[in-house]
């Protein structure tokens, strides 16, 4: 497989995942944890996070209150590191979690959010996580801006770095935000070129909804960084001379399929 083949197989599996949640007809994934916190008081308490281990099972977050959209991943270099993480339904940030004993005891820690725009809140929502091959940890996720009326404001991408296996998050980077209640960013996936032998090795790539809500400038965005997560460059996957995406999404998204997609050069893009 050559390097453009490499690449397309990376964003091609990055979108596939990303259609089968996709639906023009329903609220974001992140719009309980925006119903929440409009008609209530949010909890600044995190909790200790303390894993409480009995049987085979292992309560990792260990608070009050519900957390949803879990996300796991491993260190392919060290199989015992995990990291993962969820949303906070009754609290503002992403939380993450980390064990490095293959999931027998678990610790906690918040993701850091950007400042509020005026005299509104911001929360995290969508988890996803990847390790490269340099044992960073990646954490995407969507910031919501929620104005002091509780109307939505915009919504932006994130993605934090970590470099002690989840533990702790003090890299993190904010793009893409796109202002107006109309457009919502929505369901990130992220992964790393873990490839050895591959020219783009520890490329970060992220994958997300940009259309939901009916914005006309939305679509499938992608960021790369080639720089470990501390910049992204962003395109249209959907609709760019870098990327020709042919698909079929029925209603509901009861079934998707991707019939092609290639990279071209501009002026040689197929109608």
């Amino acid at each position: 497989m050559n390097s453009h083949e490499n690449a397309s197989a990376v964003f091609q599996n990055l979108i596939i995942d990303l259609l089968r949640y996709h639906s023009s007809t329903h609220n974001p994934t992140w719009w309980d944890k925006y119903q929440f916190i409009k008609n209530n008081s949010v909890d600044a308490n995190a909790g200790s996070s303390a894993s409480i281990s009995y049987g085979k099972n292992v309560d990792v977050s260990n608070e009050c209150g519900p957390q949803s959209e879990t996300f796991i991943t491993i260190n392919p270099a060290q199989p015992k590191m995990l990291a993962a993480g969820s949303n906070e339904i009754v609290r503002l940030p992403m939380r993450g979690y980390f064990s490095s004993n293959g999931g027998t005891s678990w610790g906690g820690v918040d993701l850091p959010l950007p400042p509020a725009k005026g005299n509104g809140v911001n929360f995290g929502s969508d988890p996803g996580l990847a390790f490269d091959t340099q044992g960073n940890a990646f954490y995407s996720y969507i910031v919501v801006y929620v104005g002091n009326g509780f109307g939505v404001n915009g919504s932006g991408m994130a993605v934090a770095r970590s470099t002690d296996g989840g533990a702790t998050y003090p890299n993190v980077t904010f793009f893409s935000f796109e202002g107006g209640s109309s457009h919502f960013n929505d369901k990130p996936m992220i992964t790393a070129d873990t490839n050895a032998s591959s020219p783009f090795r520890d490329n970060v790539y992220v994958a997300w909804d940009a259309a939901v809500g009916g914005s006309t400038g939305g679509g499938i965005r992608v960021g790369t960084s080639t720089d470990h997560g501390a910049n992204f460059s962003v395109t249209r996957a959907d609709r760019t001379a870098n990327f020709t995406l042919r698909g079929t999404i029925t209603s509901r998204m009861r079934s998707c399929s991707i019939a092609r997609m290639t990279r071209e050069k501009l002026g040689e893009r197929k109608a």
